[in-house]
């Protein structure tokens, strides 16, 4: 049976020997989107010997298991911690220390006939982190781009939104991608993974329209020509069309077509949702990597999925990764 191994670095410091008998409880996630990345760390302090380290403290992690290299799952900042008990236990929860620099300050600024590349490395530049932007949508065109009173991270998440892309801080870069387009934090391409079901122990495939049974997407722009509001719709097949309608009115056709491009996108992946549970951790596994399932029913199979959120769970009683995939990059 296999060994769990961790390292646990904080303030510079290797405390590993230190804690390796008193972790209780060890869980990391891996964000996909604009979120931070979380870690939370739960030691036994019924001696009570453990000291509180301080609000702010730099945490990094590794994972894995003892006969093999630990993987880096990077840095977190401290902004919570509990004491609790009996039994005593001293809990930790951190946030990935990408978003703990000036990300959330606000800030008003306006971006005019700009690219979408320009207006990015200049908010990489002020936050002194690397740009890793797609090609295509690096040359995006943007007429005006105001920020008022809105933070750097606010915006991110806006323009995302708006190209259907993934927008977050990862190690050190800021990085802007098609969603599901299948590439790393550095803007690599990630070789596909191939699951088969005899390499998960339980699964779960949800496939629900509900709310979002819409068969497409309308959005209105501004004519300043003609001086009229005119509409584009998006959408699929459907003898019987439902059309979800986006509340703010474009500047341009263009920026409505974006819009109306990436809402429909969203809606079409948020219909089919697969995770898979391996009571053996893998901690290789990170967000956007292409996976191709095998063994499961076809209506499973036959979709292209990329990683989402990767939750590691590491306790006395082994080492679990919870593998939450979406659906890769669809075409309209």
């Amino acid at each position: 049976m296999r060994t769990p191994a961790f390292e646990i670095i904080v303030d510079g410091i290797d405390i590993t020997a230190q804690v390796s008998k008193r972790l209780l409880d060890l869980q990391l996630t891996d964000k996909r989107g604009f979120e931070a990345d979380t870690l939370s760390l739960t030691l036994d302090d019924t001696d009570g010997l453990l000291a509180i380290p301080p609000e702010g403290a730099k945490v990094s992690v590794k994972i894995g298991w003892a006969d093999s290299p630990l993987i880096d799952k990077g840095t977190y900042i401290v902004d919570d911690i509990t004491h609790s008990g009996p039994p005593d236990k001293l809990t930790l929860s951190a946030n990935s220390a990408d978003f703990h620099k000036s990300i959330n300050e606000q800030k008003s600024r306006s971006w005019t006939a700009k690219t979408l590349g320009d207006i990015l490395n200049t908010i990489a530049s002020d936050h002194s982190v690397k740009s890793a932007l797609n090609a295509d949508l690096a040359v995006k065109l943007i007429e005006q781009l105001d920020q008022t009173d809105e933070s750097d991270g606010h915006l991110l998440t806006r323009l995302g939104k708006r190209f259907d892309a993934i927008a977050t801080l990862k190690s050190g870069r800021l990085l802007f991608m098609p969603m599901g387009l299948g590439q790393s934090a550095s803007g690599k391409t990630l070789p596909a993974l191939t699951l088969t079901r005899q390499m998960g122990d339980s699964h779960s495939f949800r496939s629900a329209k509900g709310q979002n049974d819409f068969t497409g997407v309308k959005a209105n722009w501004h004519d300043l020509d003609a001086a009229t509001e005119r509409t584009v719709t998006v959408q699929g097949d459907s003898k019987t069309p439902k059309l979800k309608t986006l509340r703010q009115t474009y500047p341009t056709e263009a920026e409505a077509t974006e819009a109306a491009s990436a809402e429909w996108q969203r809606i079409q992946r948020g219909r089919h949702t697969f995770t898979l549970n391996f009571s053996e951790g893998r901690p290789e596994l990170i967000p956007e990597t292409p996976v191709v399932l095998s063994g499961w029913k076809s209506d499973i199979t036959g979709f292209k999925w990329v990683v989402g959120d990767v939750k590691h769970g590491l306790n006395r009683s082994g080492y679990l990764t919870q593998l939450n995939l979406q659906l890769g990059k669809l075409h309209n």
